[in-house]
């Protein structure tokens, strides 16, 4: 999901969850050459329409058609324009929605000064000889041995967001914060022992999840002071407990509320708190952090190198050990590499998506005003008799200015209210989407984009509308 929410910026160390995959926008051959196909193919078909059209015409309807009556071929133009617009508005909503997230997500990054001196090392532990679990035995193996190099102080496997689930206390167990009787959207991460000694987390209350903890139906719980406080207030939250239902199905897809109840969906479970982490020096963003000691679901292929200088200094000798031990499990492109070095490939690749989905939405609307330009001044060439006519007993240019420009405002307005729909439906996708994350009001969005749309598309009608109205009536009369 836009890779794994961007970086998951709410976790409380900032690291980059996805695998760390290239993604940068450059071409492809197969792609430019579909495109290009379907570009010709498309010239072709729509070209056709026109020619087969000149083919048929009829001389007396021609000439009655020359005095600006409304032909069939311009209704369908206009009822092209309109459904350009339909489906732009909608497109336009998505893209602005999409790339606000992505633009508060890199604005709300919380700067971490443990950035320079943190490594990640991701291994590829699929294809190859042997079995997966043969090879994360293996790395941990070598792991071991990086964290006995001089200049390596600790090694803990990353954590790893694996569920979105509705929580609410425990009804035997509430307390008197403002939201004990609500149910509060969370994030439910895999954490390993030792996680939060590894970033200078200090614990509130309780401790640490420990090796021993299990991740069953009633598992214990590491939660956030904030989530705390809004559950118990002052008192003391350790040992209550929280019901946690899934809001994804065993694939991983986030669930309507409806669909919640499909076989598939992974159903309640009880978490014991025993332990409750700060959160002063790294405020949380979004959705509240639950942290569980389940194995089966941090990143045993990914691990968190704590270095006692500049990480950087030490990536040659971790990746030569690497290469000597396990010379035939890979790592990744960028799997060896500082947090902070991992956050401006992150940024950079981030920033270019934003940059090709922004680059779409606009092309999408510079090809519906074109559309709607060449309809307006195809009406202007069609009626510039009639135009010579009216200026002649007396119209004056704001009056011609107005029938055109009325005419191309009332289709744009059209296909913005057919649109609206469609727009709703796209909202409700990334709200379903992105349900903690979504920082801007998403009706003032599509609003917005509605109103933008018509103003471009007025615009368009107005240019070729204005032109109409310098039109010579003795030119335009004998125009025919």
């Amino acid at each position: 999901m836009l890779r794994e929410r961007l970086f998951e910026t709410g976790d409380v160390l900032v690291a980059p969850l996805a695998p760390t995959v290239a993604c940068g926008i450059g071409p492809d051959l197969g792609t430019v050459g579909f495109t290009a196909f379907v570009a010709l193919g498309t010239g072709i078909i729509f070209g056709l329409s026109p020619a087969l059209h000149a083919t048929r015409l009829d001389v007396s309807s021609a000439l009655k058609d020359a005095g600006g009556g409304t032909t069939s071929r311009s209704r369908l133009q206009r009822f092209f324009i309109v459904a350009q617009i339909v489906l732009t508005q909608p497109l336009l909503v998505a893209i602005a929605m999409v790339v606000g997230i992505i633009l508060s997500e890199l604005g709300g990054r919380v700067d971490n000064p443990l950035t320079t001196n943190i490594v990640r090392v991701e291994f590829g532990t699929y294809g190859g000889v042997g079995s997966r679990e043969q090879k994360l035995a293996r790395i941990a193996d070598v792991m071991q041995a990086v964290s006995r190099l001089p200049s390596v102080e600790t090694v803990v496997p990353q954590s790893r967001g694996f569920d979105v689930a509705d929580v609410r206390v425990h009804t035997a167990d509430r307390g008197a914060g403002p939201r004990a009787q609500e149910t509060v959207r969370a994030h439910i991460e895999g954490t390993a022992p030792g996680y939060f000694a590894f970033q200078d987390i200090p614990m509130r209350r309780g401790r640490e999840l420990i090796a021993s903890d299990t991740a069953g139906r009633e598992m214990a719980i590491v939660i956030d002071s904030d989530l705390a406080r809004s559950f118990w207030g002052a008192g003391d939250p350790i040992g209550r407990r929280l019901e946690m239902t899934s809001l994804r199905d065993r694939k991983g897809t986030i669930l309507t509320p409806v669909e919640r109840g499909r076989v598939d969906a992974v159903g309640p479970r009880t978490g014991v708190v025993v332990g409750v982490f700060d959160t002063t020096g790294a405020p949380l963003r979004g959705a509240g952090r639950i942290y569980t000691a389940a194995g089966a679901q941090w990143s045993k292929d990914t691990y968190l190198i704590r270095t006692r200088g500049n990480g950087t200094a030490v990536i040659p000798t971790i990746r030569q050990l690497v290469r000597t031990t396990i010379p035939d499990i890979p790592i990744y492109g960028n799997g060896l590499a500082t947090l902070e070095q991992l956050d401006r490939i992150e940024r950079r690749d981030v920033l270019q998506l934003s940059a090709g989905a922004t680059g779409a939405g606009l092309l999408a609307l510079v090809l519906a005003s074109i559309g709607l330009y060449g309809v307006v001044a195809l009406s202007v060439r069609q009626r510039h008799r009639e135009i010579g006519v009216r200026v002649a007993l007396g119209a004056r240019p704001r009056q011609v200015i107005r029938l055109f420009f009325m005419s191309g405002v009332r289709l744009s307005a059209l296909g913005v209210i057919l649109g609206l729909p469609l727009s709703v439906v796209a909202l409700n996708l990334i709200a379903t989407s992105f349900a903690d994350v979504v920082p801007l009001n998403m009706p003032l969005v599509g609003v917005a984009i509605a109103v933008v749309v018509i103003a471009v598309a007025a615009l368009a009608s107005w240019i070729p509308a204005r032109r109409a109205a310098r039109v010579d009536p003795l030119v335009a009369i004998r125009f025919d």
